[in-house]
C-alpha cells in the first residue's frame, strides 16, 4: 500500500469560520487527513482513497470556492484572507500601516504584493481594505451596540469623518443615514470588492 502524501491547497474564497467548516467536511468526506486546516489553505495527507482534484472542486465549488492553482492567484488570496482577518477578526484595529503590517504577515515586500494584487484583482489592495472596513462598518452599525463614533474608533479611523467619508463614498449613505433608515446593504465578506473588479 503506498504511503501517503503531503499536499498543500489553497482555496479562494475561503475567508471565514464557515468556510473553514465547510473545507473541512468536504476534504474529510473525500479520505484525507487534514494536518492543518486555516483560512485560504489546508494541509492533507493523501492516501490512494482520496478523491481526485477535480473532484474536490466539484465539492468547494458548490460552497462558492474553488481551489487555486497560480503562484499569483494563490498570493491574492493570501492577501486578500490576511486583510479579511485583520478587518473581520480584530477586536479593535490599530491605527497601523498597511503596507507593512501585509507585507511582515506574508513575509514579502509590499511592492511586490501590491503589483500582483493590481494586476490579478483589477483593484488596489488599499481600495480592498478599505472595502472590507466599510463592511465591518455595516455589520457593527446593525448590531447597534456601539455608537458610530464607538464604531470609527474600534475600526481603527483617525476621526468620525474620516469614517463618514470613506462610509458614503463606498454606499452612497452616511453611516447616521444608514443607521437611521434600517438599510441593509451588507455583501458577504467573501464577496467585497468583486463587483468593482469586474
Amino acid at each position: 500500500m503506498e504511503n501517503p502524501i503531503q499536499k498543500i491547497y489553497n482555496i479562494k474564497h475561503m475567508v471565514c469560520t464557515r468556510c473553514i467548516m465547510v473545507v473541512q467536511n468536504i476534504f474529510e468526506d473525500a479520505h484525507f487527513q487534514i494536518l492543518n486546516l486555516e483560512l485560504g489553505e489546508v494541509v492533507v495527507l493523501a492516501n490512494p482513497y482520496s478523491h481526485s482534484d477535480e473532484d474536490l472542486n466539484i465539492a468547494l465549488r458548490r460552497f462558492g470556492l474553488e481551489l487555486l492553482e497560480s503562484e499569483d492567484d494563490i498570493l491574492v488570496e493570501k492577501i486578500k484572507t490576511t486583510i479579511v482577518s485583520f478587518v473581520h477578526q480584530s477586536e479593535f484595529l490599530p491605527k497601523t500601516n498597511l503596507s507593512e503590517y501585509i507585507s511582515q504577515s506574508l513575509d514579502l515586500p509590499y511592492t511586490q504584493l501590491r503589483s500582483v494584487f493590481k494586476t490579478k484583482s483589477d483593484m488596489t489592495v488599499e481600495k480592498f481594505y478599505i472595502l472590507q472596513k466599510i463592511e465591518r462598518a455595516k455589520e457593527l452599525i446593525q448590531y447597534n451596540d456601539l455608537s458610530i463614533k464607538e464604531i470609527a474608533y474600534k475600526l481603527g479611523y483617525s476621526s468620525l469623518q474620516h469614517l463618514s467619508n470613506q462610509f458614503k463614498g463606498v454606499t452612497g449613505f452616511s453611516p447616521k443615514a444608514y443607521k437611521d433608515q434600517g438599510v441593509n446593504l451588507r455583501i458577504p465578506i467573501e464577496e467585497v470588492g468583486m463587483a468593482m473588479a469586474s
